[in-house]
């Protein structure tokens, strides 16, 4: 899953809006101590000629 975006959803929780390659954005809301527990593979992005990201750009503008 990719991290789209992240708001704070108040009294220690965070709404993130997550995607993965081949489905739509979802939303959920996770406490501290579930970000806590996540794992970040990797936080830089580029395209690098994948078109599976490029399609993800798309799918995430197109539902905007």
């Amino acid at each position: 899953m990719r991290v789209e975006t992240v708001k704070s959803a108040g009294d220690n929780r965070w709404t993130l809006a997550l995607s993965a390659l081949i489905r739509a954005v979802r939303s959920v809301t996770l406490t501290r101590a579930d970000l806590d527990s996540l794992k970040i593979l990797d936080s830089a992005f580029t395209y690098d000629g994948d078109g599976r990201l490029l399609r993800l750009s798309l799918q995430l503008f197109s539902s905007a």
